[in-house]
């Protein structure tokens, strides 16, 4: 997994979560630039609301790059975030009292 280094991207609950995924998982992260648009296999966003987004267009000036929205890799941690939130989410209101 290729990140933008630390300091130059939010480092939020969501993203949080994928790293200690890759590190539970024993999958690597290298934190560069990633500028090699056409070697990537694939790409996604980490959001509060969305967790993880697979990306499946890049336009990156007048650069343009489809990739694997359904890459293994990411639907892994897709489905790892999905499953830790779920696992840590509370029930807030229970409608059978209200």
């Amino acid at each position: 997994l290729v990140s933008a280094p630390l300091d130059s991207v939010l480092l939020g609950t969501i993203m949080k979560l994928v790293l200690d995924i890759c590190q539970r998982d024993g999958i690597a992260v290298v934190y560069e630039p990633a500028v090699e648009l056409e070697q990537w296999a694939g790409a996604f966003v980490t959001s509060t609301s969305r967790l993880v987004l697979p990306v499946e267009r890049i336009v990156y000036g007048e650069n343009e790059q489809c990739v694997d929205a359904d890459n293994p890799l990411i639907m892994h941690l897709k489905r790892s975030v999905e499953h830790l939130t779920t696992e840590k989410s509370e029930l807030i209101i229970d409608d059978q009292n209200h």
